[in-house]
């Protein structure tokens, strides 16, 4: 009988085995919030001036959670939110899957922020460290969302929008031409760019990256006019690659829906193609995507050092060069554009440009349009690398880039 009920014993487990089995669903709930997650990727959507820009904010929130139902959870993965909702008041939010449906959990509220807690290291640091106490992981990936204006200083925007005019001609690689309705971009206000009172310096954003995430698998930069070579470079050692624009982002921003899947597998090219797919179907299809790959950031530094030495700039007419901006005059030019008009005379130091340059920006795409918000205007882009520089820029918001660090290390 002893030998009977263990038989019996043995049945019952693997019988109890195979329900469980057959009970496991392939929609599995997030790891247990006390696990070290094996990545958090942080949504840091700082105060931006409210309005069009925080309610398409919370848009790109809703779409990444669709992204998260579509791909069935988050597995060993988190995903954690910044945003705030005055000048004042935020909340950290984190998007947890279960049962099929991906909901919203605010971990924290912060109901007296100012300026200076998102425009100081210290102030900055403090917002990524309560991140890293609620959602700890092997590494971590940014997503910066907020009005942009590149690498330039915080008193650049009072230039710029001086600067911005229309005259239906800007030289060979432009020509201006007015769209029939305005549209809004992510280019002048606060956050990253605009208004002095709320403009985090790059530096600022490097520094408190340095001091808390240590390094980042990826900064997805859903802002205007942040893929310059000078932003690259202040960059280049706190995060393995870039994601951002040359040029103005609609103020739909990417497409969550798709690229949040791709963020979450690491699949940074398809985010870039998955942009392009989306915009050249939109009502306003004016935008530019592109990667950069920041190991190879110092190898493009050395070259253009040695291409400032051998190469005549005064030979360079700036009008010949292809612009990424609604500025005049231009601040952000298409690099590749402007290393062929420099090195012109020097077959071989121009095919190691061309080829390193490659290897920095793997992914790039573009619209045939692109779009000025200020000068409400689009123009055409016949050449396009991936990535901006200012060297040659005689803007007056431009007139710091003998500061910069690209700058001191390639002249």
């Amino acid at each position: 009988m002893r030998k009977i009920a263990k038989i019996m014993t043995i049945v019952l487990m693997g019988c109890v085995a195979l329900l469980s089995v057959a009970c496991h669903h392939e929609d599995e709930p997030d790891e247990p919030q006390d696990i070290v997650a094996q990545q958090t990727l942080l949504m840091y959507m700082p105060w931006s001036g409210g309005g069009s820009i925080y309610n398409a904010c919370q848009k790109n929130i809703s779409a990444m959670k669709t992204a998260i139902e579509y791909r069935r959870g988050l597995g060993s993965k988190r995903v954690v939110v910044f945003i705030a909702s005055t000048a004042n008041r935020a909340y950290l939010i984190e998007l947890k899957y279960a049962d099929g449906k991906c909901k919203s959990d605010t971990l924290k509220t912060y109901p007296y922020l100012y300026a200076k807690d998102y425009t100081t290291v210290q102030g900055v640091k403090a917002l990524f460290s309560d991140v890293i106490s609620v959602a700890k992981a092997e590494s971590y990936g940014l997503v910066v969302s907020a009005h942009g204006t590149g690498w330039l200083p915080a008193n650049a925007g009072s230039y710029l929008s001086k600067q911005q005019v229309f005259d239906g001609w800007m030289g060979a690689k432009r020509r201006m031409q007015r769209v029939d309705h305005p549209i809004e971009t992510r280019f002048y206000g606060t956050g990253i760019g605009g208004d002095s009172n709320f403009h985090a310096e790059i530096s600022v954003l490097r520094d408190a990256v340095a001091d808390t995430f240590g390094h980042l698998d990826f900064v997805l930069f859903d802002d205007c006019y942040m893929q310059n070579i000078e932003v690259a470079y202040d960059l280049r050692n706190v995060t393995d690659y870039i994601i951002g624009s040359t040029s103005e982002v609609m103020m739909v921003g990417l497409p969550y829906t798709t690229v949040g899947a791709h963020l979450l597998d690491g699949d940074y090219a398809a985010v870039v193609q998955d942009f392009y797919d989306f915009f050249i179907d939109y009502t306003d299809p004016y935008g530019t995507l592109s990667l950069v790959k920041t190991s190879e950031v110092e190898p493009m530094a050395a070259l253009m050092k040695e291409a400032n030495a051998q190469c005549d700039v005064s030979k360079v007419d700036i009008y010949d060069v292809q612009p990424l901006d609604g500025f005049s005059p231009t601040v952000f030019y298409d690099m590749g554009s402007y290393l062929k008009l420099l090195c012109s005379d020097n077959a071989d130091l121009l095919s190691r440009l061309q080829t390193q340059l490659k290897k920095m920006v793997p992914a790039a795409v573009h619209t045939p349009l692109v779009y000025a918000e200020k000068t409400t205007s689009v123009y055409e882009v016949t050449d396009f690398s991936g990535i901006t520089i200012s060297d040659i820029s005689v803007a007056k918001a431009a007139e710091t880039k003998e500061k910069t660090a690209w700058w001191q290390a390639t002249h």
